[in-house]
């Protein structure tokens, strides 16, 4: 049989996925915390309206096997395993009932290794990377795993609001502007979920008077890709960082968002430990879902 041919009948069996907008590879990674029902729900909501498909990801760090003693010694207690083995199969109970029956395809992956490596891997194919849980690393930061991941992703980070409420992908979004490079990153990696948006905003809280990507630039890139935006300016300093964080998150309500498009760490990490920070601010408590990439 003539290979050629061989190919071209096989690719004419592959199912139709259609031509729906939206990220058709979702990676989501699933524990054990109360807030998992949530980010998995907003998951399966993305992966629902874009006919996509649903990777979920348990991940149980190395240092979760062992224990050190006095001397320096690494030893694994055997009720350690038993207790990861244990949590890991009612995730995956919990995950499965989820997602049973939803008309969704999805799969279901067990992994050991520090979660950001992990991620990071696995999100090379992927089109969005949902993450959620606790924000608090046990360091004490307010950012904890989605702070390490934004420095090492190349793709869009979603995460879901701390208010519980399950992210709907066909509703309004906001895009917060601030004529950054990270916000145009941000802007290019959320095209495919902003045509799924029933209506597209912009807010620009940025007072330089000769930005990079002026605003009319972005709302021609966006109609280029058959997405109609509404713009707005508002006159807030760059460097009020409360001011600015407030003006995004009312302009939120007033157009009833269900997430935030924006650039992540504008300024250096370092700095916005030390001085706030609109990414800071927003990634740590924030209503709304938050697409944000660096």
């Amino acid at each position: 049989m003539d290979p050629t041919n061989q190919m071209e009948r096989t690719l004419a069996k592959a199912p139709d996925v259609g031509k729906s907008s939206g990220p058709k590879s979702i990676l989501v990674n699933v524990d054990n915390t109360d807030l998992m029902s949530n980010y998995l729900q907003s998951a399966l909501a993305i992966a629902r309206a874009s006919r996509g498909h649903l990777s979920c990801l348990h991940m149980t760090p190395v240092q979760s096997y062992v224990s050190f003693d006095t001397l320096g010694g690494v030893f694994v207690m055997e009720n350690i395993v038993e207790a990861i083995e244990t949590n890991a199969k009612l995730v995956r109970e919990s995950v499965e009932k989820a997602l049973k029956g939803e008309d969704v395809s999805w799969d279901y992956r067990e992994i050991t290794g520090m979660p950001e490596h992990q991620l990071v891997r696995y999100s090379a194919l992927a089109d969005l990377v949902v993450v959620g849980g606790d924000r608090t690393s046990p360091g004490g930061s307010p950012l904890g795993l989605i702070g390490d991941l934004l420095g090492q992703l190349r793709t869009p980070l979603f995460v879901p609001g701390n208010d519980g409420t399950v992210c709907n992908p066909n509703g309004a979004a906001l895009i917060a502007w601030n004529s950054s490079f990270e916000a145009a990153n941000a802007v290019r990696g959320s095209l495919e979920m902003l045509k799924l948006a029933e209506s597209v905003h912009v807010i620009q809280v940025s007072e330089d008077a000769d930005p990079p990507f002026p605003e009319t630039r972005l709302l021609e890139f966006l109609s280029r890709h058959g997405i109609h935006a509404e713009f707005r300016q508002s006159p807030v300093s760059a460097a009020n960082t409360e001011g600015v964080v407030s003006t995004i998150l009312d302009r939120a309500a007033e157009v009833r968002a269900e997430y935030l498009v924006m650039g992540g760490y504008s300024h250096s990490r370092v700095g916005e430990y030390l001085f706030g920070g609109v990414t800071r601010s927003l990634l740590s408590n924030c209503p709304l879902a938050i697409l944000v990439s660096h």
